[in-house]
């Protein structure tokens, strides 16, 4: 039957002991290089899934953020057209009201009459998708200015920038109605970050406290493994001074 001596016992304990504080010594020092209480599945496999749940739920609230961003620039852009529009609307309505003036010239119509066109063109270029219904305001038109109606020409430029006002409030709509949905989609992101942190990032100060108590178990057991080296020598040597194994010792 084969037997092991307690030496040969306590030399494998020790060892053992010794390797444990060594692993105990590098996962501390990995996680406080990492910052990560979790660096792969091993550490903390339920933790580990957890973990990645929420990294993948802040993923798409990342996501989310990101297009609200975009539509705010969309919104804000429109605003900034309808609010060219708007003003290029105030000047023509200036310049009806001082073509309406019976003291003035023809000429001087005339003249009124291609600052608008020329205003009417320039409201064109910025309008883009905006439709803007003011042809009958041009020269030859029948609202125009030199030959036309100047009343019904106050009247189609009044009734655009009606129009106008009102895309404008419901493009003010939207950015508020994104503004909530993009706050509450911030707050989904503080609370999910929080989450993951608390779920995955390591405690300073507790694997610093983890670091320093593994060194002290280390090096106990390889000072106690040099102990039990050193007395099993011993031992060996006071058994081989009490054997004389001399030749002479056998005459």
């Amino acid at each position: 039957m084969l037997t092991v001596s307690p030496n040969a016992g306590l030399s494998l304990r020790l060892a053992n002991n010794g390797a444990r504080a060594q692993s105990r010594i590098g996962q501390a020092i990995e996680r406080l290089s990492t910052g990560k209480r979790i660096n792969r599945p091993s550490d903390d496999r339920a933790g580990f899934v957890g973990a990645e749940q929420l990294r993948g739920e802040l993923t798409e609230v990342k996501a989310e953020l990101k297009g609200f961003a975009q539509q705010e620039l969309t919104l804000k852009g429109r605003e900034s057209r309808l609010a060219t529009i708007q003003r290029g609307l105030n000047s023509l309505q200036g310049r009806i009201i001082e073509a309406s003036n019976s003291v003035i010239s023809d000429s001087e119509r005339d003249a009124l009459q291609i600052e608008v066109e020329e205003t009417i063109a320039a409201l064109n270029r910025v309008a883009g998708d905006f439709s803007l219904n003011l042809s009958a305001v041009q020269s030859g038109g029948p609202a125009s200015l030199d030959g036309g109606d100047p009343a019904a020409a106050a009247a189609l430029v009044e009734a655009q920038s009606s129009a106008t006002l009102h895309q404008r409030a419901a493009v003010a709509a939207e950015q508020r109605q994104l503004g909530i949905y993009e706050r509450l989609a911030q707050d989904r992101e503080v609370i999910l970050t929080e989450a993951l942190s608390q779920a995955e990032d390591a405690d300073f100060a507790e694997e610093a406290s983890n670091l320093a108590i593994a060194q002290t178990l280390n090096a106990a057991a390889n000072a106690a493994k040099f102990y039990s080296q050193q007395t099993h020598s011993d031992l060996i040597g006071e058994l081989l001074d009490e054997v004389d194994v001399s030749p002479s010792s056998r005459e």
